[in-house]
């Protein structure tokens, strides 16, 4: 799903934010503790699904005991869902000039969502493959809020 996002073609980029709105909230906050292979094939993209809710599952069978689900852990499931949110209505947007200030203020929130997330979380890494998709729409004013977008996220790391 994030090879898929950061997609040129837009039904792929749309495809995978619906897609990742299924995803329960356990996966969603998932410290990505590998890459994927470069090049992964839509073909594969079952698979990998499969593979992450296999390990999932796995997890929830070794905990021992439920952990209580602390404010923060609630924050931030609602964060991971925001920027979900966020993603869908920016792929749902037409690219044209009459939705370009909706789309940069997308844009823009998407930046902050991904900030407030766990660093290294999937749906974090997720938000900025949708950023790093936006630079394939042909529509130049659509590039300056993706780019600032961006170093927003970039800034937030380096701290």
């Amino acid at each position: 799903c994030r090879h898929a996002a950061a997609s040129h073609d837009w039904r792929m980029r749309s495809s995978a934010v619906r897609i990742v709105s299924l995803l329960p909230n356990h996966l969603l906050l998932k410290l990505l503790t590998r890459p994927l292979p470069a090049g992964c094939m839509l073909k594969d993209a079952g698979q990998t699904l499969q593979v992450l809710l296999d390990e999932a599952e796995e997890d929830s069978w070794q905990a021992t005991a439920a952990l209580p689900e602390t404010e923060s852990m609630h924050s931030e499931v609602e964060d991971a869902r925001e920027l979900i949110d966020l993603c869908t209505e920016l792929e749902s947007l037409d690219v044209d000039l009459e939705s370009e200030r909706r789309r940069a203020e997308a844009l823009r929130k998407i930046g902050r969502a991904v900030r407030r997330l766990p660093s290294g979380s999937w749906v974090g890494a997720l938000g900025v493959q949708i950023l790093l998709g936006q630079l394939y729409v042909k529509l130049r004013t659509a590039w300056d809020p993706t780019q600032e977008a961006l170093l927003y996220v970039a800034s937030g790391e380096a701290s």
